[in-house]
């Protein structure tokens, strides 16, 4: 990897914003504009470049001023590995997330989050988030809109997180998606880190490991951040249901592999549980998937010569009806 400063970098600032790049030149001088006119003024931007294969870096090395440091890494690893290099560089108190793609809605973000951080002895504080489709100016919805309102600060838990991505996004917010500022010394006094082998859910994995080693997370019901949704090539729009289902099964597996979830029950439990409905639900679409493609003569024609095949299709017959059922009246099952 390589470092580049643009310019001398500032002194002990209050934040470090973030921001893990790869082929975004599109978008990235947005998001970057979005922190430079902050009202708190006491930051830097960390921008890591993931060998981006467009324009990005030279879009980087654009802007001038004193708070810009860029990192190049010499072959793609990842937005995990990126961010954890960004972490280790980054000087602030705290650490504030940023994705190229998206922007800062508001110039009061990153001083809204941290008053409220500090009348909360909050470690991780985070808002709601505006999706908005990409060339569009307008919100179609906000994360939290799909849950239960509420309108002051409120903290969160590991199971709260776990529990929310049990449900279609719909009808639960991902806390998952929402892009907090978190306290630099929690990180480090807890030697916690992305994880660079599952990139679809890191997000989530990240917040969990920081809850369950004992970060007060808190949320704010406003909005001051921009997620950009249907960006071409972004993974959220691949509507294969067993590619979004497998990232949570390998973070589920994971995650009960960890001392400090296996220290705490309530919250093995909630992973085991979390598991057993993504696995059910693996099983279900496998059996679906395969008739929507081959058709059901093709599907009993395996049944017959694959006796592992036929048991996982008789066991999912009363689920499929069921969810048929459930789509006929209009409501849906978990996962």
């Amino acid at each position: 990897m390589s470092i580049t400063p643009l310019r001398e970098k500032l002194i002990t600032p209050k934040v470090s914003v973030i921001i893990p790049a790869y082929n975004t030149a599109k978008y990235i001088q947005q998001a970057i504009d979005s922190v430079l006119i902050q009202t708190e003024q006491n930051l830097e931007i960390i921008v890591v470049d993931d060998a981006s294969t467009d324009n990005t870096v030279e879009v980087v090395k654009n802007f001038s001023g004193d708070r810009i440091k860029l990192l190049v890494n010499e072959c793609n690893r990842g937005d995990g590995y990126s961010r954890n290099q960004a972490i280790r560089t980054a000087t602030g108190e705290w650490i504030a997330l940023l994705d190229s793609d998206d922007w800062y809605a508001s110039p009061i973000r990153i001083e809204r989050l941290l008053e409220v951080a500090e009348a909360e002895k909050a470690d991780v504080v985070a808002d709601d988030v505006y999706f908005i489709h990409d060339g569009e100016q307008q919100p179609f919805s906000t994360l939290f809109s799909a849950g239960e309102q509420f309108d002051r600060p409120k903290e969160i838990d590991a199971i709260t997180v776990i529990n929310s991505n049990a449900k279609p996004a719909r009808y639960s917010p991902h806390y998952g998606l929402t892009k907090p500022l978190i306290k630099r010394s929690f990180l480090t006094h807890n030697h916690i880190e992305y994880h660079e082998k599952l990139p679809v859910v890191a997000d989530l994995h990240f917040y969990v490991k920081c809850l369950a080693n004992g970060a007060r997370f808190i949320v704010v019901p406003e909005a001051y951040y921009c997620y950009r949704r249907t960006r071409q090539g972004s993974i959220v729009n691949k509507s294969n249901r067993l590619q979004q289902l497998e990232p949570l099964r390998q973070l589920a597996l994971d995650l009960l592999q960890q001392e400090y979830v296996k220290e705490n029950r309530a919250l093995l439990e909630t992973i085991s549980k979390f598991l057993a409905n993504i696995e059910q639900s693996l099983n279900y679409h496998r059996v679906v998937s395969s008739i929507k493609e081959q058709g059901l003569l093709t599907v009993f024609s395996q049944m017959v010569s694959d006796s592992s095949y036929r048991s996982l299709f008789i066991s999912q017959i009363s689920e499929i009806i069921q969810r048929r059922m459930l789509n006929i009246l209009g409501k849906t099952k978990d996962i």
